[in-house]
Formats: C-alpha cells, sequence, structure tokens
C-alpha cells in the first residue's frame, strides 16, 4: 500500500526552481513566491508549483491544464511539453530529476542533523526507534512516513523541513543500481545507518554481494563530517564499506568491539524483549524492555543508541533507551494481535524477504515457547527474488523446521518450493511427527 505524500509549505522563487533544477525558465517573473510543491492535481493547492512527473504508467503533463484551473502558482515541465496559456513555467529535461534537485537544495537551507537510513530489513522500525530516541534528547524530529523512501516520496518528504525542528530521520529505499547513491546526494546526511543487507529486490539488484554494495552507497557518500553507522554482524557489508571518508564510524551488535553491543536478548511471554546493551567507549551498561519483538528490534534498538553517541548526546543514553523500550510494532510487522482461545497472532505481513522471514520465524518459535504454545506459521510468495527466488524459498522452508516450527502453511506459488524443502528436512530430521506443513 502506498502512503499518501503529505501537503508541504516549502517556498520558492520561480527563479530559484530554474536555478536549482539547472531548467529554463519559459514563462514567468523570476521573482515570483511559489508555497508548497505538489506532484498530484488531485492535491494540488493555490500557489503550488506543480511538478509533472513522468513515469511508465502515468503522465502528470496530460494534467498541466487541470493544474492551472485549481490555481497552480507554476509548472515544472518536461522540455517538449505543450504550456497552458499563461502559466508560469520552467522547462528541464527530465522532472524526475529536476524534483530531487529541487529538493536537494531545499535541504541545504537547513544546518540540523539529518539521519538517512536504509537496509534490507529493519529500516522502518529502526527509524521509528531513532526518532524516539532523538525526541527523548529534547529533538524536535521530522521522520519519514510510511513508504516515502523513493526518487519521488523522499524528495516530498524533505519538503516538509523547516526551522522549527531540531532533526530529521528519514528512511532511504532501492530496487535498483544507483538509486540509494541519488538519494544520499539529495539528503547530505550528518548520520548514515545501514540495518542489514540481505536478499531483497535481487531480481533487479542481482546478488546479495550487489544489494550489498548497493545499500553501502550510503555510507560512502559520507564526508568527513558525517557518522557511518553499520550492523557489525552483517559479512556482506564489511566488504563493500573499504575506505569510508565519514569523520565518525560506528558499529552495533553481538560482534566483539561493535561500539553498541548486544549482549543479550530474550523474548518474554508479555510479549516483549528483554535486552541488554554494553558501550564499549565508556564501559555503560543499559538493560531494558522493548516493546517490540525479537532480535532484530533489539538490534534496530542498539542503532537507535548508535545515533545518539554519533550526534554527541552519550549523557542521554539512558533517556533515549527509555523512549525506544515505549515504541510500538509498526502495523505488518512483528505485530502481535491476540488471537481465538487465547492464542496470539503475529502479524509480520508486510514486504517480506527471506531474511526477515527467517528471523520472524525465530522470534515466532521463542515466543511460542515462552508463552508454553506452539508456533504455527502461515506464509506467502516472496517476490522480488529472480534467480534466486527458488533457493530463498527453499531455504525458508528447511529453517522453518530446523526452528521448531509446529506446523508450516505454504500460500502461494513459489512458496510451494518451501513446502517440499521443509518435508525434506522435516524426513532429514526424522522429525515427521513433529512438524505439519500443509
Amino acid at each position: 500500500m502506498s502512503t499518501p505524500i503529505p501537503p508541504n509549505n516549502a517556498a520558492f522563487t520561480l527563479g530559484q526552481v530554474a536555478e536549482s533544477t539547472g531548467g529554463q525558465l519559459l514563462k514567468g517573473d523570476r521573482r515570483k513566491r511559489l508555497s508548497g510543491v505538489c506532484t498530484d492535481t488531485r492535491k494540488l493547492r493555490a500557489g503550488n508549483l506543480f511538478v509533472a512527473l513522468r513515469g511508465e504508467n502515468h503522465d502528470g503533463h496530460r494534467f498541466l491544464a487541470q493544474a492551472v484551473e485549481r490555481g497552480a502558482g507554476a509548472l515544472l515541465v518536461q522540455t517538449e511539453a505543450a504550456l497552458p496559456g499563461g502559466a508560469a513555467a520552467v522547462a528541464v529535461a527530465d522532472t524526475l530529476g529536476a524534483l530531487g534537485d529541487l529538493a536537494a537544495a531545499f535541504r541545504q537551507r537547513f544546518s540540523y542533523p539529518l539521519v538517512a537510513i536504509t537496509g534490507s530489513m529493519g529500516k522502518t522500525s529502526s527509524k521509528e526507534l531513532i526518532s524516539a530516541a532523538l525526541s527523548a534528547c529534547g529533538m524536535r524530529v521530522l521522520a519519514s512516513r510510511g513508504n516515502l523512501n523513493n526518487l519521488v516520496g523522499l524528495p516530498m518528504s524533505l519538503f516538509l523541513l523547516d526551522d522549527g525542528l531540531n532533526a530529521a530521520v528519514l528512511e532511504l529505499g532501492t530496487s535498483a543500481h544507483g538509486e540509494i547513491a541519488r538519494l544520499s546526494e539529495i539528503t547530505r546526511p550528518q548520520v548514515g545507518v545501514v540495518t542489514e543487507v540481505a536478499a531483497a529486490h535481487t531480481e533487479q539488484l542481482g546478488s546479495i554481494e550487489q544489494v550489498a554494495r548497493e545499500k553501502g552507497s550510503l555510507l560512502r557518500s559520507l564526508g568527513p563530517a558525517a557518522a557511518a553507522v553499520y550492523n557489525a554482524d552483517t559479512p556482506y557489508l564489511a566488504g563493500s564499506l573499504q575506505d569510508l571518508s565519514a569523520g565518525q564510524v560506528l558499529t552495533y551488535g553481538r560482534s566483539a568491539g561493535a561500539a553498541v553491543r548486544l549482549l543479550d536478548c530474550e523474548l518474554l511471554a508479555r510479549p516483549a524483549t528483554r535486552c541488554a546493551y554494553q558501550i564499549t567507549s565508556s564501559g555503560l551498561r543499559l538493560q531494558t524492555e522493548l516493546a517490540l519483538l525479537g532480535q532484530g528490534a533489539a538490534l534496530n534498538a542498539a542503532a537507535a543508541l548508535a545515533v545518539v553517541l554519533a550526534l554527541g548526546r552519550e549523557p542521554e543514553l539512558e533517556a533515549a533507551l527509555r523512549a525506544v523500550s515505549r515504541v510500538a510494532p509498526v502495523p505488518g510487522r512483528m505485530s502481535p494481535q491476540p488471537g481465538p482461545g487465547g492464542s496470539l497472532l503475529l502479524d509480520d505481513t508486510y514486504n517480506c524477504n527471506p531474511g526477515s522471514a527467517i528471523a520472524s520465524l525465530g522470534s515466532a518459535v521463542a515466543l511460542a515457547r515462552a508463552r508454553g504454545g506452539r508456533a504455527i506459521a502461515v506464509l506467502g510468495d516472496m517476490a522480488e527474488l529472480g534467480e534466486l527466488s527458488r533457493f530463498e524459498h527453499e531455504r525458508v522452508g528447511r529453517e522453518a523446521v530446523r526452528l521448531g516450527v509446529a506446523a508450516l502453511v505454504a500460500c502461494g506459488p513459489r512458496m510451494s518450493d518451501a513446502a517440499e524443502a521443509a518435508r525434506q528436512q522435516a524426513q532429514a530430521d526424522r522429525s515427521d511427527g513433529g512438524v505439519t506443513v500443509l
């Protein structure tokens, strides 16, 4: 489901639009003031700059007359566009690229910290945890909404920056080579965070090593005044992070030597996650119970603590962790829901990939054991895996048996490979009676 783009009040003159995008001012006074940037005429407000985006299935140029009728202050169009009579307009070679350029120029008006997050999984939870941690440090924080993390959603999120904020936490997503580098160029973060690397979007990106290269481009984009934060437990990532230019490099995870080390993680029946951390530089130990579930959540909380360190707010770590512990699950991501007969349903249906599926299965089994019950998994097809699809579905099926799932319900043609692999694993383990595969 696509997240609605919120309206904004980002202010430009028509001349600034032309200068920021390298465009040609076709009509209008350079001094004309515009308020707000919009890409959808249905949501356009009087005085907005309307950006006519062109994609595979849509073309905003078809709605230029409608934009003018609704009061658009100016139009940002591609060079060959036919303009409605009298409309102020700037022409560029590519309106999508120009949208990013305009957002990049707007972002440079604000000097407060911007934290950018990417990874194959854990981006959204980390965004919420980091936002909570920084808020506990007394900052007024803008966090990007939902899945507004691509070449359209991220620029539109940046237009929400204003002088009343102290920090921003934005999520960067990708499905093709070069997108993270471009989003990094637009945001110019003071802190870059990479959560995890796993098989996701491999249909477009290729191997896991290539996924790591794509995600790691966020950290490689950082300069000497910025901080790089990443999961030290991710083997594929380290190889793509040679010669970082970031002034600070902070790791987190279970690995010895991580700046924020996860010492212990236990799922409780409540449900909750009890975890303990150590800050390596000072030896400080911290304990909490997270409302979020599983080791993945505990690692994402460690990322939040690492960001607090990166911003020089170590004295506020305990307050930050208290705020982090109160963050509730995001719908569709390990969200516990009451089921019939005292059962517990874990909703982890949002955009699942193999790594997150296996992590969720492990958490479900651990939680079931803590509650004295059984774990029953209902799995649907995982998309955009390309040549790795069959291998990764089979891997999930085998891991479900190894982790101790009592029953596996496989839904969809791709997940039938997981079901068959689960049956074979159960036979190899001689545990046919211990797991039901449907």
